[in-house]
């Protein structure tokens, strides 16, 4: 039962970071170190980190990028897309079903990028703008700039800074030199 306790401790502080992140009345520099800070705390003290204990007692904190404006942007969201629906088959917890609504277009540092918005198609619902860059450091799978289920809405903001997810994307966009810059094993512990 205390895990189950223990999770959604966890789930809060995940909403509270983010909530954190969003508050405009504080400096954007200060909010992405405070983000760095209290993601660098969770994952290496929480019970339900995804670090086994033995990595948590060694835990030094991730490898970031330092943070750089040029890679904030406000963009429009273009609606005019086929609203395919995805169906990601995850370990346990059967299908995750999303259903493309929208797209994004923009340059980072002279490449164009194109993003695809989606709609969760589940119980909690809400919005996922993923991305996964030709970067060999970052973390293989998905980063993401909205996922509200995490209450990870990075895109209102307007920071430079992703998290991490495993869902796929299909599209690598360009190096973005934001969010956590290693996710290796030995980077851990």
């Amino acid at each position: 039962m205390q895990e189950f306790l223990d999770l959604a401790d966890y789930r809060r502080k995940v909403h509270a970071i983010y909530s954190g992140v969003r508050d405009h009345r504080i400096p954007i520099e200060q909010r992405w170190s405070y983000w760095k800070q209290a993601r660098d705390e969770l994952i290496g003290r929480h019970p339900q980190s995804a670090l086994s204990p033995e990595q948590r007692a060694n835990f030094q904190g991730l490898s970031y990028y330092s943070y750089d404006l040029s890679l904030r942007f406000l963009v429009d969201v273009d609606l005019d897309v086929e609203p395919e629906i995805l169906e990601i088959p995850l370990q346990e917890d059967g299908d995750f079903r999303m259903q493309r609504i929208g797209r994004v277009h923009f340059l980072v540092k002279g490449d164009s990028v194109l993003l695809s918005l989606f709609r969760i198609r589940s119980y909690a619902g809400g919005l996922f703008l993923p991305f996964r860059d030709a970067s060999k450091e970052s973390y293989p799978g998905t980063r993401y700039l909205i996922d509200t289920i995490k209450g990870a809405d990075l895109g209102m903001g307007g920071t430079n800074w992703s998290s991490i997810s495993t869902s796929p994307t299909t599209r690598l966009a360009p190096m973005i030199p934001a969010g956590t810059a290693h996710w290796r094993r030995s980077r851990i512990g």
